[in-house]
């Protein structure tokens, strides 16, 4: 494009320098409006962390890292080439969503139903304890108590992005500390709608307005009354309406009609679950649920993975445009205490809660690493606080430092969780023996009733396969199974393959 042709785009800038372009849809003329600057946008953009992710990989690093740090150099903080930032985070955004979803398609409800005390019971408290503890600390040092009860609830939440990409690569995403991570990501993205609907409740009364306890009632009714309506609707439409839509898709559809109707029910449930009040990735999630459930499920697995990488990717570079170089080396060792303090925390009260729940010490360690981080939600939700006024300038920039740094850290403290669970050489974990025994105990017992069942002492490795469910029937209750096949060694062999337990 020339630069005559740009100067015929019209456009508007808001107060944070923010360019639209403007169309005229009701005009009569059938003109097509271009914006050459988002395309010149995205292609600094992609071949940013095309680079970024090539030196990271050169040097055997997470190339996740080379994707944010790209972002931050290309971003308004670095060299600034970047200037539409809300058209390409907007369209970065498809990444999340097709993560979600494909993470629900191969999502299992009976491996959740394993951890499901632990991801939702125990996410809950989580929550709960990071927020009392900030609301205490904000008290005893002078600030606002609702200052103090928004920046916990805002640590509390983890990156589910990062994570389960991480998680993917790996494949660890069907072990016990994959599955808990899960659950507990997805319940924290059911709690950012909530987060979002109490923050003008938070800010009134900071600044000296009166709680109505009336309306905090009416926003958890109607939090609740929606995302009870949204799972019942999804429950409908996974029984009634999709195995045979999927089945007639899959006999007379082309793949790229194939392709194009799998992401357009991905981003019409998002666009649908936000339109309710609740999150846009958790829409995507349950829309790969109902999916899972179908036929087709490998198939639309086997569709969507290219496409799935090349939008996260964007997404992960595009969230790297908010970090700024400057203001984190201008600023370096207190937002480097900061993280220090956030990752310690996060590290050593996830896993107290784990382990309270009768899980290995290493396995509770595992979760607690994999969540250390505050997830990319905190940018939103740190901007509309400014807005509302909820948190000081000072406390705002803060936040938003160590946010970006921790983010930069989540592979390492990924790769740190693996280490400590201490894998053998066949690629089973290794976890006490008496872990070992008791969930074998347990999978008799449900195997002998003919129900689907998930050692939870298995751990995937990187480079195998995540564990697979297998129906048990009663003739082969005596006999333990692996998820992956195999029958499971005695108490002595265990003790001679890892005669460190």
């Amino acid at each position: 494009m020339d630069a005559n042709v740009e100067k015929e785009v019209d456009r508007i800038i808001d107060s944070q320098d923010n360019e639209y372009v403007l169309s005229r849809p009701k005009d009569g003329a059938m003109g097509l409006t271009l914006d050459p600057q988002l395309i010149r946008d995205l292609t600094v953009l992609i071949t940013s962390s095309t680079i970024g992710g090539m030196l990271m990989e050169a040097v055997r690093q997470p190339i996740i890292n080379g994707f944010f740090i790209a972002g931050s150099i290309v971003g308004p903080g670095g060299l600034k080439l970047i200037k539409e930032l809300v058209q390409v985070e907007s369209l970065a955004q498809v990444g999340v969503q097709l993560l979600l979803f494909t993470l629900g398609l191969e999502f299992s409800l009976s491996k959740l139903r394993a951890v499901r005390s632990v991801a939702l019971l125990g996410g809950m408290v989580e929550i709960f304890l990071f927020i009392i503890a900030a609301g205490v600390i904000a008290h005893f040092i002078g600030a606002s108590v609702h200052e103090g009860i928004f920046v916990g609830a805002l640590v509390s939440m983890s990156s589910t992005s990062i994570v389960i990409k991480c998680l993917h690569d790996s494949k660890s995403t069907g072990s016990p500390h994959g599955q808990i991570t899960i659950g507990t990501l997805i319940l924290q993205d059911c709690m950012v709608g909530l987060l979002f609907a109490f923050m003008p409740v938070l800010a009134n009364n900071r600044s000296g307005g009166e709680v109505d306890h009336f309306d905090v009632l009416r926003l958890l009714f109607r939090v609740t009354l929606s995302l009870g309506s949204g799972l019942l609707v999804a429950v409908v439409v996974a029984r009634a309406v999709l195995p045979p839509a999927v089945r007639l898709l899959a006999k007379h559809a082309s793949t790229e009609l194939y392709q194009l109707t799998l992401i357009s029910f991905c981003l019409c449930a998002s666009w649908l679950s936000g339109y309710m009040g609740l999150s846009t990735e958790l829409g995507a999630f349950v829309a790969g649920v109902m999916l899972s459930a179908t036929e087709q499920q490998e198939n639309a697995l086997h569709q969507l993975e290219h496409l799935k990488q090349f939008f996260l990717s964007l997404f992960i570079c595009s969230t790297g445009l908010i970090m700024s170089p400057t203001f984190l080396a201008q600023h370096l060792r207190v937002l480097a205490g900061g993280l220090v303090v956030t990752v310690l925390a996060k590290t050593i009260l996830i896993s107290v809660v784990v382990y309270a729940f009768k899980y290995p010490v290493r396995t509770a360690l595992a979760v607690g690493l994999s969540m250390a981080q505050i997830g990319e939600f905190a940018f939103v939700l740190l901007s509309v606080a400014s807005q509302l006024g909820l948190l000081p300038y000072q406390v705002y920039m803060l936040l938003m430092g160590i946010t970006a740094l921790s983010l930069l850290v989540t592979p390492f403290l990924m790769q740190a969780a693996r280490h400590i669970l201490r894998e053998g050489p066949d690629g089973v974990t290794a976890l006490p023996t008496a872990w070992a025994a008791r969930s074998r105990v347990g999978i008799n017992k449900r195997a002998a009733s003919g129900e689907s069942v998930l050692d939870p002492s298995s751990d995937s490795s990187p480079g195998s396969p995540s564990p697979r469910l297998e129906q048990r029937h009663h003739s082969v209750s005596k006999q333990s199974v692996s998820a992956h096949g195999s029958a499971y060694p005695s108490e002595v062999q265990l003790q001679q393959r890892y005669p460190f337990l």
